[in-house]
């Protein structure tokens, strides 16, 4: 259990830190902004951009590891989606709007940072391989279901061009697609540039936990709900359970085989707490409120999930 404890516990140590560093003034909230941002639109773009442009194209899109996990993740997303539209007679924008919530994890500020003290061999390949189903899969599909639920939404074509042209803006995305192209080309890039990347990409772990706990300060807590609970329930239970149910069912239909490690590390990115931007997507659609309470949730509640869920796969 100490072992386990000496992963997640630096982990949310560096949390704690953000959140008393801003509770107590030493961060304003201004500063919470500039390091997300600086996280967001710079640290993790390097990272991503090191960790796909060294590496053979062949072996980035390892489908052992995408197959299942996107298949999981996927299959989430219809069960919770068709559950709140059917079962629990939710609008469209709003069932998308918490589905986003249980289907997409915190892989870069806090996903990262585990699998760098559990797997640093694999941490960056995880890391690619999971931004690339999550920002070109997972999030446009709930976002265009969400725009196609609004009462000004003007038809399915309006509402792909909006997504696709917010995703061809995403850093994050121009940063995967500069890794791929410096990949193909091989290209090698000047060592000092190199070496500006790789300091850029080392940053992104601490200040984005840093960010974490930053943004806690000022949530609240009060007014749980069905829903709330519905969506914790989906993000740190549901997602791993389906992740793990598609890596041991593919490979029963010749699918989807890998190892050990890195169906650990699948299980893992899946049970991370909601990702950071989830508050800023869901609050377009007027469902900011429950974002913020339910990412505040997952985020607290998954110190004791991801400790139970490392002991587990251990």
């Amino acid at each position: 259990m100490l072992d386990i404890l000496s992963i997640t516990g630096p982990i949310f140590i560096t949390i704690g830190v953000g959140y008393v560093f801003t509770r107590f003034r030493v961060f304003s909230a201004s500063d919470v902004v500039a390091m997300s941002k600086f996280v967001a639109t710079l640290a993790l773009p390097a990272l991503l951009f090191a960790a796909i442009a060294r590496r053979e194209v062949s072996s980035i899109f390892m489908l052992e590891y995408m197959l299942p996990y996107g298949v999981g993740t996927f299959t989430l997303l219809v069960f919770v989606l068709f559950y709140l539209m059917v079962f629990r007679n939710k609008a469209l924008t709003e069932a998308a709007a918490d589905t986003l919530g249980a289907a997409s994890p915190n892989t870069g500020f806090v996903g990262y940072p585990i699998l760098l003290l559990t797997f640093p061999g694999i941490a960056g390949h995880v890391l690619a391989m999971n931004f690339l189903i999550e920002n070109l899969v997972i999030i446009p599909t709930l976002l265009i279901l969400a725009e196609l639920g609004r009462q000004n939404a003007v038809g399915v074509a309006a509402a792909i061009i909006r997504v696709v042209m917010q995703t061809v803006k995403n850093p994050i995305v121009i940063g995967v697609v500069l890794g791929l192209a410096a990949s193909i080309s091989g290209v090698a890039l000047p060592g000092p540039v190199n070496a500006s990347i790789d300091l850029f990409a080392k940053s992104a772990t601490a200040v984005a936990l840093l960010v974490i706990g930053g943004s806690l300060v000022g949530q609240s807590i009060k007014g749980i709900r069905l829903r709330l609970l519905r969506i914790v329930f989906g993000k740190l239970f549901l997602h791993p359970l389906f992740v793990f149910a598609a890596i041991v069912f593919l490979p029963v239909l010749g699918l989807g085989h890998m190892s050990d490690e890195y169906s650990t590390a699948a299980i893992l990115m899946a049970g991370m707490p909601i990702m950071g931007i989830y508050v800023v997507l869901a609050q377009r659609y007027g469902h900011g409120g429950i974002a913020a309470v339910a990412q505040i949730s997952t985020t607290v509640l998954s110190f004791f999930t991801l400790t139970a869920l490392l002991y587990v796969l251990q």
